[in-house]
């Protein structure tokens, strides 16, 4: 997935669509990891915003289950998947 997205990120920044420093840093943003100074027992609500792959989107939601407090509100970003699919 990062592969695509890179593709793209550099598209937009070609295109003058997305300014430069907008893409500096995003591998570290996509990395699954929250930022140091997120108190992740704060957190209220977490979207997860990746690729239309259910595979993908089911070990996302999976993953932020396990880190986030039981009281954050985990939603899903899909156009396409109900979510009993995911």
């Amino acid at each position: 997935a990062s592969d695509w997205i890179e593709h793209h990120v550099l598209t937009l920044v070609k295109q003058k669509t997305w300014p430069k420093s907008a893409s500096v840093g995003w591998q570290e943003r996509l990395t699954g990891r929250l930022p140091e100074a997120i108190d992740i027992n704060a957190v209220d609500l977490a979207i997860e915003c990746v690729p239309e792959q259910v595979s993908l989107k089911r070990k996302v939601l999976r993953d932020l289950a396990k880190r986030l407090p039981a009281s954050t509100l985990i939603a899903s970003n899909s156009s396409y998947f109900t979510p009993s699919t995911l």
